[in-house]
């Protein structure tokens, strides 16, 4: 059976909820009850990120030292998918915007509606690392007023993803906080280093420029 998440129990167990509301914000961690290959696909057994959420999608903290910063998804891999059931107020033209981060090229997402694709694929800009989140924009068409599964596949490997904000219209204004004002401070890079995915030991790595940095963007050293 497939719900929408509504938070947690006493135990820490997840629970039913309500649908996500669109026009709104969906935090990507945030996805159905369900399990796998219902709710989600995962290529990995077990949550590499090991935070918010106890099963096999990879969930990373956006600040290990300040977790009421909230959490993303990460150590994505090309064709995994999350599935949300939301709720549209009427139909309309709508424009999507995703947080993203990454540091690999052509990384992102496409989204479907009742497994129907309404966008091409949405790609992150490559920063240096995975904590530094951009929002990336794309016009969805139409979208009927009621209850819908909201399917987000990843494109490419390795990018994280913030959240999705489902906005009336053909842009989303800009918003205020910490995440709109850590997507204002990106800078553009030019002639760098691509990044390269290591291996040692058993553990992933990504090295840039002579540094190494984990897959949620913070540097090993």
């Amino acid at each position: 059976q497939q719900d929408p998440f509504g938070g947690f129990d006493a135990d820490g167990k997840a629970i039913a909820g309500k649908p996500a509301a669109i026009p709104g914000k969906i935090e990507a961690e945030n996805y159905d009850l369900g399990g796998s290959r219902v709710s989600f696909y995962n290529k990995s057994s077990a949550n590499e990120g090991g935070a918010y959420r106890k099963d096999a999608v990879d969930i990373v903290a956006l600040d290990s030292a300040d977790l009421s910063k909230g959490y993303a998804l990460g150590y994505t891999q090309d064709g995994e998918w999350l599935e949300y059931t939301v709720n549209v107020a009427k139909t309309a033209k709508f424009t999507v915007e995703v947080q993203m981060a990454t540091a690999s090229e052509k990384a992102g997402v496409q989204l479907f509606i009742d497994n129907k694709a309404v966008s091409d694929s949405i790609i992150a800009k490559q920063g240096e690392d995975w904590s530094t989140y951009t929002a990336v924009q794309s016009q969805l068409g139409e979208i009927a007023a009621g209850e819908h599964v909201l399917k987000m596949q990843i494109v490419g490997n390795y990018v994280n993803i913030d959240n999705i904000r489902f906005c009336e219209g053909e842009k989303c204004e800009e918003t205020v906080g910490i995440r709109a004002n850590r997507a204002s401070s990106v800078r553009t890079i030019e002639n760098a280093s691509a990044p390269r995915l290591r291996i040692q030991n058993n553990k992933l790595f990504v090295e840039k420029n002579g540094k190494r940095f984990d897959l949620t963007g913070h540097r090993i050293k």
